[in-house]
């Protein structure tokens, strides 16, 4: 049922999020046309027109790349609440699945399209940056992760890191918009303002949590124990700089999993037992 769930939801917010999509990419595929023509353009005026005109598109679609994110966080958090706790939420739970199956498939569909958004802004800057040769450009790319891999892979461990941590960055954040939403329909009639003071409260909590957990990670305990369970039971300490490198990274990314896992446990627990509990239709 999770899966009829989320190809519901991805079909909704398509229609929300594609319009943005192409808004976006013929904003920087005219951009690019002006800037490839305006060389081409004898007439002194004209060639100034189309540098003028090049210009403002450009700094069009720089906006769109800022706001973007935004959008997308705001969409995403429209959608929840209205999907239910809102008129449709008096479709959306008589259907035969339980509220952790909601919860998940907003929390997917939200992670997906944050992903697509992040792409879809770095694809359009790079072929407005780099041009026809972006193709030439990814391959290099393609090439130096795969010589990288053959030598040792740190780089593709660090980007793994990056990106597996980014996404649970991602994921942790919206389950935290969507308890704090939960948290504030109990309260229809100041829904925004206690959605709005519960997002600060999460994120306060954050704040003093990660303080907290960096001084426990700096701990020589907590260092000695993980880097000991990556080394394996038996094995000698860490002899080589390379070694250590790895451990520390590994160390790094088991930490940040466990600190995103334990907040995403929190805000999921607090939105479901919300949905299941303690349901306030407007």
């Amino acid at each position: 049922m999770l899966r009829n769930l989320l190809k519901y939801e991805l079909k909704a917010t398509a229609r929300l999020f594609l319009p943005i999509y192409l808004v976006m990419t013929a904003l920087a595929v005219v951009t690019g046309l002006l800037a490839a023509l305006g060389p081409q353009v004898s007439s002194i005026k004209l060639r100034d027109a189309v540098w003028v005109c090049s210009g403002i598109f450009g700094v069009l679609f720089g906006v769109c790349c800022v706001v973007l994110p935004f959008v997308t966080i705001y969409l995403c958090m429209r959608r929840f609440y209205d999907n239910l706790f809102k008129r449709e939420g008096y479709l959306m739970h008589t259907l035969p699945v339980t509220p952790a199956q909601l919860l998940l498939s907003k929390a997917i569909a939200g992670l997906l399209w944050m992903a697509a958004s992040s792409v879809l802004v770095a694809l359009l800057s790079s072929l407005l940056v780099a041009g026809g040769s972006t193709l030439q450009f990814l391959f290099s790319g393609f090439q130096f992760l795969w010589q990288d891999f053959s030598d040792g892979g740190m780089t593709v461990a660090m980007l793994f890191v990056a990106l597996v941590s980014g996404l649970g960055m991602n994921l942790c954040f919206l389950l935290l918009l969507y308890a704090a939403l939960s948290v504030a329909s109990l309260r229809p009639k100041y829904h925004r303002l206690i959605g709005v003071g519960m997002i600060i409260a999460f994120c306060v909590l954050h704040v003093i949590t990660l303080v907290l957990f960096l001084f426990g990670m700096s701990d020589p305990m907590f260092q000695f124990v993980v880097s000991d369970f990556f080394r394996g039971p038996g094995a000698p300490l860490i002899a080589t700089e390379t070694a250590a490198y790895w451990t520390i990274l590994w160390t790094f990314f088991a930490a940040v999993m466990i600190y995103l896992a334990a907040f995403c446990v929190l805000y999921f627990v607090i939105a479901r037992c919300i949905l299941k509990n303690h349901l306030n239709l407007e």
